[in-house]
């Protein structure tokens, strides 16, 4: 609603119910006249009078006047950014309404509180409201004796599949069956639910409630929001990542508005063309629909609507390598935003310039903190529905500098929050991201593999689009055809008869021509398509083999050496004892009895490494989860090293709780643990290992602390990276397979977890396993 039509408001409210005091409101509507004839009005000196207003006809105001200035009020505080004064006018409206004891002033009353809510992130109050609006509304379309269940009446007037088919009888009905007044409040209710379940990623049902309030609006002459509705339907399609579609949705919208110079409603579709353009590549666009969306914010002082067209601005530019201007755009709404505490803004616009940064390396150093500004804004005003695009940054930042246990972290996180909503319209890019952050880790299967969904979703995008495109030039053939049989019938001759038959048939033959032309088209571009992406993979599937035999080749040659080693002590035990008994060397005994122990524990563990390195590589290892105890299986795990634990003077500092649980596979979390603890006591000498678990919302972190030799950070990402490195010696000449960390690092996978390592040379090994969903 823009200010023109605010004070147009005034006049209805003024002019349809009077005070008692008829001068008064014809008074109100002289000022509103004045008003009008502004290019800028002054919305504060308009929000004095209207105060003034009140005030001094406090004995004569009627509640429904009341309430509809205070409504008006709330709109001029939220026009100029000032939330707090917008919210308790709204809350006085909402007094005054009640006094009304007027189901339509309760209803429009509440629906508008419920509105101001949702644009600033109150969602959960914004329900109850809606709620309360649908209640009233209902027990008004009962006083009136209307057949309109509002509950149902989306899903019977409206064809999501076919949005405009029956718009016109509908709209001739609704124009029979109800006044300006009803089809308003109507119109209103679908509007804001629609908007509501929008953000709810309930897409389908946003769709239909949207499309039923466009055919109330159309319906009401007096109505002028048939615009805003269609920008709201584009934003429900922008959200299934349907772009050009719904830039069609928001050129209508912007063609209403454009035609009433509706100033403040011209603003979010071009905002929303200038996304869209970005989307599909076309960024000289972009930037010319978001640089008019900027010019008219500063022209409607709607600073909100500068601050995110200025994102989108800064967004072509960059896309354009234009990286400084683009920082200095988004430097000044950052500023602009927290001068007038719009939160959601400001989050917005840290993201975006974080974007701008990472996306040309370009003061690296300050995107983690800027992000995560983005991201601590969002949490506080809880609107986790754009945490998906704010984790692509932070995941890009990480990948950008190396660091690609974080980079997955938040890559991962941005997909989760995706589906949550169900926004595509980030996900492809999460799927790249993964598949170039696996592709730098030299993890080429995972990487093949989140390539493989990026270009699934890209091909079901397109598959939409074309469905889409399909169904016009069906919808458009039908309606032709069904035009000329009506003109056949009210001709009436043979001569017309002829020749409407030879127009339907040019019709049958231009559409079946063209349709086939079509068709043939999109075989030749999906077999084309598909003959090249199975040559890829055929390429592909070469080099994994290639990887996969040297792999092979590597393990055993590592495999058969440490297995030697290991056997080795056990060759002739019997006769070496029995020689030590015999000259009763019980020390050489003891220590020998000590070696082939520490022997048959190091065994053990390599052969089940494996096991199940072999059982992996043939895809038959199934995890089966079960409630296991942490506590008890790090006693039992320990157990086989407590002579070693002995003899190097090791301390061992559990402080896992007793109660403490996971969902895991108990042989997983085994093979976790020995291969952990195998690694901290080979590597410490008379020094401590600390054991502690922390139980969070999100799940379980345990962290495995010991004060032993270290590592470089050169070794930390071999053993992150590589599937097999070449064992080195504990402080006591231990050996080991060289596997056993990749085969954790693959089982954390599995178990839906997190793993990092933190070492240095001399400093000790903190290894942190993180455990999803707990």
């Amino acid at each position: 609603m823009n200010v023109i039509h605010l004070f147009r408001v005034i006049f209805y409210c003024c002019a349809c119910f009077f005070l008692p005091q008829k001068i008064t409101a014809q008074d109100c509507v002289q000022k509103t006249i004045a008003f009008e004839t502004e290019d800028s009005p002054d919305l504060a000196a308009a929000i004095l009078e209207m105060k003034d207003y009140i005030f001094i006809n406090k004995n004569n105001v009627t509640p429904d006047c009341k309430r509809r200035i205070c409504y008006l009020i709330s709109i001029c505080y939220d026009f100029i950014g000032y939330k707090d004064s917008a919210e308790t006018y709204l809350l006085n409206g909402r007094i005054a309404a009640a006094a009304c004891n007027n189901d339509t002033a309760i209803a429009e009353s509440f629906l508008h509180s419920a509105d101001f809510y949702r644009r600033n992130g109150n969602k959960a109050a914004g329900k109850v409201l809606i709620d309360t609006a649908g209640f009233a509304l209902k027990r008004y379309m009962a006083a009136i004796k209307s057949t309109l269940n509002i509950e149902t009446a989306a899903t019977i007037y409206t064809d999501a599949d076919n949005p405009f088919g029956n718009q016109t009888n509908n709209t001739a009905n609704f124009k029979k069956q109800f006044t300006g007044t009803q089809l308003f409040l109507l119109r209103l209710y679908h509007q804001i639910k629609g908007n509501y379940l929008f953000e709810e990623s309930k897409g389908e049902e946003a769709k239909k409630n949207l499309l039923l309030a466009y055919q109330f609006s159309l319906a009401n002459p007096s109505d002028s929001t048939e615009g805003n509705i269609l920008n709201n339907i584009g934003l429900a399609i922008t959200n299934e990542g349907r772009y050009k579609n719904a830039a069609d949705f928001f050129l209508q919208a912007l063609l209403f508005a454009e035609k009433r110079n509706d100033y403040a409603a011209m603003s979010s579709p071009l905002i929303n063309l200038s996304y869209c353009y970005r989307k599909i590549k076309n960024y000289g666009q972009a930037e010319l629909y978001a640089v008019k969306a900027v010019e008219l914010a500063k022209k409607t002082q709607n600073q909100a609507n500068f601050c995110r067209a200025s994102s989108f601005l800064s967004r072509a530019l960059s896309l354009q390598n234009k990286p400084e201007a683009a920082e200095a755009i988004m430097r000044t709404a950052i500023d602009t935003a927290i001068k007038y505490k719009l939160k959601n803004e400001l989050a917005y616009n840290y993201r975006a310039l974080a974007e701008i940064m990472v996306q040309h390396n370009y003061k690296l150093p300050e995107v983690r903190l800027i992000t995560e500004k983005s991201r601590g804004i969002l949490i506080e005003i809880n609107d986790s529905s754009f945490l998906n695009a704010t984790d692509i940054t932070l995941g890009n930042y990480y990948l950008k500098t190396a660091n690609y246990p974080f980079a997955l972290q938040y890559t991962q996180q941005s997909i989760l929050f995706s589906r949550q909503f169900n926004d595509y319209s980030e996900i492809d890019v999460a799927y790249k991201q993964l598949a170039d952050i696996y592709l730098a880790m030299g993890n080429y299967k995972m990487a093949y593999t989140y390539l493989e969904k990026f270009n699934r979703v890209k091909d079901s995008l397109s598959g939409i689009e074309i469905k889409l495109s399909m169904q016009d030039l069906e919808r458009k053939y039908n309606s032709s055809s069904k035009e000329l049989q009506i003109a056949k019938l009210e001709k009436g001759t043979k001569e017309k008869e002829l020749l409407i038959s030879k127009k339907n048939n040019r019709i049958n033959l231009f559409s079946g021509i063209a349709l086939f032309t079509l068709l043939a088209a999109l075989s030749f571009f999906y077999f084309n398509r598909k003959i090249t992406r199975q040559k890829k993979q055929v390429d592909i599937a070469n080099e994994k083999l290639k990887d996969l035999t040297g792999l092979q080749n590597r393990l055993f040659r590592i495999i058969a050496h440490d297995l030697k080693a290991m056997l080795l002590p056990f060759n002739r035990a019997g006769k070496i004892l029995h020689n030590y008994f015999s000259k009763n060397d019980t020390q050489s005994a003891s220590l020998y009895v000590n070696k082939l122990e520490e022997n048959a524990v190091r065994l053990s563990a390599t052969v089940n490494n494996l096991l199940f390195w072999s059982a992996r590589q043939l895809e038959g290892y199934v995890l089966k989860k079960e409630i296991t105890g942490i506590r008890e299986n790090i006693i039992a795990v320990l157990e086989p090293f407590e002579e070693l634990i002995s003899l190097k003077k090791i301390e061992i500092v559990n402080l896992i709780n007793e109660g403490d649980n996971l969902l895991i596979d108990k042989g997983a979390l085994e093979i976790i643990l020995r291969n952990i603890f195998s690694n901290a006591i080979k590597f410490t000498s008379a020094g401590a290992i600390h054991i502690s678990g922390n139980k969070q919302t999100g799940g379980y972190t345990l962290q495995i602390k010991d004060e032993g030799t270290g590592m470089s950070d050169e070794k930390i990402q071999q053993l992150l990276t590589l599937p097999l490195q070449q064992s080195s010696s504990g402080t006591a000449g231990e050996k080991g397979s060289g596997i056993g960390f990749s085969i954790v690092k693959k089982l954390v996978e599995l178990s839906e977890g997190k793993l990092f390592i933190e070492s240095s040379p001399t400093q000790g090994t903190t290894v942190t396993v993180f455990f999803d969903k707990q």
